[in-house]
This record gives C-alpha cells, sequence and structure tokens, in this order.
C-alpha cells in the first residue's frame, strides 16, 4: 500500500515539475521580448525602454532627437540645459536650423544649441539677440546695422521708408562726402542720402534725384550752372573758350542785362556775355581790342580774325567777288568819318550842321557807340558778296547786324554790308530765331 501510495506521489510530483519547468520556460522567452515603443498612459505619452521600463534623458528615434523626463514623458517647448537652450516641437522632436517659433526666427545648430550673435543665413549676416533673428535699425557694439525683414544684413544703396542709405560690406552706413565707385554721394549724419542743393561752407552743390553729385555744365529748374570737379557751384566771372559768362551768388549763369559792379553787361540765354554796342550803349570801359591787319590797312580785332579769314576765303572759292571795306576804328575815326558824313549832307542837301549831323546819325554811329570800334564789326560790299555772306556769315560766327524789319530797334536802317562777330556758337542760335541782337540780349 504504501509502494503504490509512494508511487502516486511520485507521478504527481513529476507532473508538478514539468509544470514548473514549462512556466519557467515561458518565463524565460518572455524576458527576450522587445517591449521599447511609444506608450500612453492616463492620456500621457511616453516612451518605454525594451524591457517597457519608461526612457529618461536623450534618445534619437527614427533620425530624431528627443530628450525625455522623468516618466519617458518626452520634452516640448523651451529647454534650457547646462546653459544650451534649446526647443522641441510639440511632438517632442527636437529643432535643429532656422525655426519660427511664436512669430519670431531662431536658428538652432545640428545638436538642437540656440544660437546667438552673430550668423549666416543664405551666406549673408545676421544677428540674433537673446536667440532672435533681428530686423530693422540695431545697434551693436556703438555701431549701426539695418536688417530687412528676412533678417539679412543689408549692404549697398537700401530704400528704407523712402529715405535712401547706402551701407558698406561691413554693414555700416555711410555718412559725409563719399565716393561710391566713381560718383560722389552726400550722406547725412543718420546716414540718409542727399539729393537736390547743398550749401556749406565750401560752396554750393547740386545732387541729382540719384544722389550722384553734379559736374560741369548743368541746367536745373531753366537755368545754367557751371559746377568745378570738385562739385562746387561757380561764381563770378568765368571763361571757357572764347567765351564769358558771369555766375550769380545762388550759381546761377546771368542772363540778359546784369549790372556787375556799377556796369551793365549783357548775357545771352545761355548766359555768354556779348558786347552791346548802339546808341544808348557805348563801348563799355572795361573792354579792350588787340587789332591785327587783315587786308591793306584794315584791321579787325584778333578774336574774329581767322573766323574771318576762313569766311572770305570760303566766298572767294564759291567764285564771289567782294571788297573789304571796313574793320576796326578808332575813336578819332569815328569822330572824322561822321564829321566828313555830315559836311556831305549840308553840301548836297542844303542842310544846316544840326540837319545835316542828325541826317548822318542815320547811317553813322556816334563816337563810342560804334561796333566798328570793336573790331568785331566789317563792312564787306559787292552784291553777290551780301547775298553769299547773308546765308553762310552764321557757320562763321557772323551775323547780320542790321535788317530793315530791325531798324526801330536797332537805330541803323537796312546795312547788308555790315556784319558783327559774335562766336559760331551764338550766331547759329540767333540763326533761326528771327532776333536782332538786341532783342537776343533782353535789351530791345
Amino acid at each position: 500500500m504504501k509502494t503504490k501510495t509512494g508511487r502516486i506521489l511520485a507521478v504527481v510530483l513529476i507532473f508538478q515539475l514539468l509544470a514548473l519547468s514549462a512556466c519557467a520556460g515561458w518565463l524565460i522567452y518572455d524576458a527576450k521580448v522587445d517591449r521599447s515603443g511609444w506608450a500612453e498612459k492616463d492620456g500621457v505619452r511616453y516612451y518605454r525602454d525594451f524591457h517597457a521600463r519608461p526612457v529618461t534623458g536623450w534618445l534619437d528615434i527614427d533620425g530624431a532627437r528627443y530628450f525625455f523626463l522623468e516618466g519617458g514623458i518626452p520634452a516640448t517647448g523651451w529647454l534650457e540645459q547646462d546653459g544650451v537652450t534649446r526647443y522641441f516641437g510639440s511632438d517632442g522632436v527636437m529643432l535643429t536650423g532656422w525655426q519660427t517659433i511664436g512669430g519670431k526666427t531662431y536658428c538652432f545648430d545640428d545638436d538642437g544649441a540656440m544660437l546667438t550673435g552673430w550668423q549666416q543665413l543664405e551666406g549673408v549676416p545676421c544677428y540674433l539677440p537673446g536667440g532672435v533673428l533681428a530686423t530693422g535699425w540695431q545697434e551693436i557694439d556703438g555701431k549701426r546695422y539695418y536688417f530687412g525683414d528676412d533678417g539679412k544684413m543689408r549692404t549697398g544703396f537700401t530704400n528704407i521708408g523712402g529715405d535712401i542709405y547706402y551701407f558698406d560690406e561691413a554693414g555700416q552706413p555711410l555718412t559725409g562726402d563719399t565716393y561710391i565707385g566713381e560718383n560722389r554721394y552726400h550722406f547725412s549724419g543718420d546716414g540718409v542720402m542727399h539729393t537736390g542743393w547743398l550749401t556749406s561752407d565750401d560752396g554750393i552743390r547740386y545732387y541729382q534725384a540719384d544722389g550722384t553729385m553734379v559736374t560741369g555744365w548743368q541746367e536745373i529748374d531753366g537755368k545754367r550752372y557751371y559746377f568745378g570737379e570738385n562739385g562746387a557751384a561757380t561764381t563770378g566771372w568765368y571763361q571757357e573758350g572764347e567765351y564769358s559768362y558771369y555766375f550769380l551768388s545762388d550759381g546761377s549763369a546771368a542772363v540778359g542785362p546784369t549790372e556787375i559792379d556799377g556796369e551793365t553787361h549783357f548775357f545771352t540765354p545761355k548766359g555768354m556775355e556779348v558786347i552791346l554796342v548802339n546808341a544808348t550803349h557805348p563801348i563799355p570801359s572795361y573792354y579792350t581790342v588787340n587789332p591785327v591787319i587783315v587786308v591793306d590797312w584794315h584791321r579787325v580785332d584778333q578774336r574774329c580774325y581767322e573766323p574771318l579769314m576762313q569766311m572770305l576765303s570760303d566766298c572767294s572759292d564759291a567764285g564771289i567777288e567782294y571788297i573789304f571795306n571796313c574793320g576796326y576804328r578808332t575813336l578819332q575815326e569815328q569822330t572824322d568819318i561822321l564829321e566828313k558824313r555830315t559836311q556831305e549832307h549840308m553840301k548836297e542837301f542844303d542842310l544846316d550842321f544840326d540837319e545835316a549831323r542828325k541826317k548822318a546819325l542815320e547811317t553813322v554811329a556816334v563816337p563810342g557807340t560804334s561796333e566798328h570800334q570793336l573790331g568785331l564789326a566789317v563792312d564787306i560790299s559787292g552784291e553777290d558778296a551780301h547775298a553769299w555772306l547773308a546765308e553762310h556769315c552764321w557757320e562763321y560766327g557772323f551775323i547780320l547786324r542790321y535788317t530793315e524789319d530791325k531798324a526801330e530797334i536797332t537805330g541803323i536802317t537796312n546795312e547788308p554790308w555790315h556784319f558783327r562777330y559774335v562766336g559760331k556758337e551764338i550766331s547759329m542760335d540767333m540763326k533761326d530765331s528771327g532776333l536782332c541782337l538786341e532783342e537776343y540780349l533782353g535789351a530791345a
């Protein structure tokens, strides 16, 4: 009986051992299962390790980096750690590169560290004070910079609120007078580019709409100016070529009748001075003549000698014969001519002296008021010559001075033989104007 009971116990023991063995085997197998991954408990998302325990610290998952707090919960938002500031998205992924957070732009390196100070944005300097990408005007280490809405530091010409600035390669706005390329500009103390007129201790200057300072001849608002190489507008007398100019205190060229130091001077619409001589405007005291011989004993002022000789030569080459009657006259010669003409009229028309003198003055100027005394007027006879010269004199700087239709203005009757030198630029301007010299100079 004992033997039978023992056998039964042995069988039971064997079955128990087998059951325990099977259970142990299952436990060994279960311990090798990877239970890592995302899980959720009570609405909170966390990450488990291989053994299903919540992870903490840094972990890379599928190419993204996370930082897990206690309980396996991933960090989100801002996180400062060991002096390094990082940002994690709502999904817990650590952000890198350029990111917009709360409407502000930040930059994080490959380790997620928020960058500050000077950085590069698409190869262009940018600045991140406190990590936020700066825009607009910024003062950094005592220097001014301007960053666009894109955060990039501006260089070169930049329009800011309608004002133009120029920033050098280091991002500094230029001030004062400066050259950019071959052009000169002026920038205010705040860096605003100047346009229009600018008066300073060293002169008056003009800057065009693009900011460039002008030099040389310029027409501004209908007035002519001459600016030197340094940009300063010329004032006072200025000589260029055969013409003299006078610039007023504002830099504009004098035109028409202008009183200078007690003397009346006459200037063309372009500002060239012309000596006007007629019955009401005698030869000015400052005028001088440098006579040279033209034909026989006839002389002219040196200023018109070469143009005159060329005109006479071309007239001859055209097969036109002429007689050179008169050029420069001295005051005494003009006086003698008037006296002679007066005596001739007294005899020819049986007039008394006053009547004869009045008639003589119709064709002979009062001494001191004759253009011949300038050395710039010539009398040339010959009907064919008159026609040729009337057509071509302008090309050589001469004008047909006295025409019948202008006698009331000039005070001289028609003289188709009388030509006055004024220079080619003026003569060509007058050619088609239909104006006599008095009208052209605003002295009619």
